[in-house]
């Protein structure tokens, strides 16, 4: 699951973390991935959204600062993870911070690689995830990646010995819809966008959407099977809830 959850606040005006848990557990996911996490800005009581909604959910959290140390991505999960880092992206002249986390899970004796990316200026910042996503699918972690507590951080070897380049996903609001420029680079990564033929669902605004900006993209050794994007009033955007195969 990929969900922009604007600090939990719903269309309503009110803040709905513990409904976003609620619902988010009803399809019992392996993986989230969320944008716009608050760990404690006043602008929303100081609330923790992501070890709320983990809790709520019995998962474990990784998050990734963007903007400041409060504000930025997480992913969850209870899947082993061999690696966890996080690569500033630049700014190229848009006052808020970007990053590009990138997970290594483990799936039974396969490895796979996860971008968890909210882009803010996708023109320049496009670039910099496909360049990251090249990286994670040769084996270690991007240059630039820092570990996360006592995960390891150095190279890792490429999905199982012998089988190829480790299958990447890349997913979040990148701000940028199936026809735009952007979009073209992230292919030229060896990147493909599954939900084109799977009912290309929109996502933004929430309350009436005309446009898919959230984006799960796989690289060969992956298929989409299923996605929806489900009409939920937790954030102005809507989660897109994808059932992938490791093949």
């Amino acid at each position: 699951m990929a969900y922009n959850i604007r600090m939990g606040f719903g269309l309503g005006g009110r803040l709905d973390l513990d409904r976003i848990a609620a619902w988010v557990a009803t399809r019992r996911p392996d993986v989230v991935l969320m944008n716009e996490v608050d760990r404690g800005w006043l602008l929303n009581g100081g609330h923790d959204d992501l070890a709320r909604i983990a809790r709520g959910l019995g998962m474990r959290y990784y998050f990734a600062p963007a903007a400041d140390r409060l504000w930025g991505d997480a992913l969850l999960t209870n899947l082993p993870v061999a690696a966890i880092g996080s690569t500033r992206l630049g700014r190229h002249g848009y006052p808020t911070g970007a990053q590009a986390q990138s997970i290594v899970l483990k799936i039974g004796d396969r490895e796979v690689g996860v971008i968890d990316t909210h882009l803010q200026e996708p023109r320049g910042q496009a670039p910099e995830v496909a360049a990251i996503a090249r990286r994670l699918a040769a084996g270690p972690l991007p240059s630039g990646a820092l570990p996360s507590g006592a995960l390891p951080s150095g190279p890792l070897p490429s999905g199982t010995a012998g089988a190829g380049p480790r299958p990447v996903i890349v997913a979040g609001d990148l701000n940028t819809t199936p026809s735009d420029p952007q979009m073209r680079v992230l292919e030229a990564a060896g990147l493909s966008d599954p939900l084109r033929a799977l009912g290309d669902p929109p996502t933004s605004p929430a309350d009436a959407p005309v446009r898919r900006i959230d984006h799960v993209l796989i690289s060969d050794g992956l298929t989409a099977v299923a996605a929806e994007a489900p009409r939920v009033p937790y954030s102005d955007h809507l989660p897109l809830v994808v059932r992938l195969r490791l093949n």
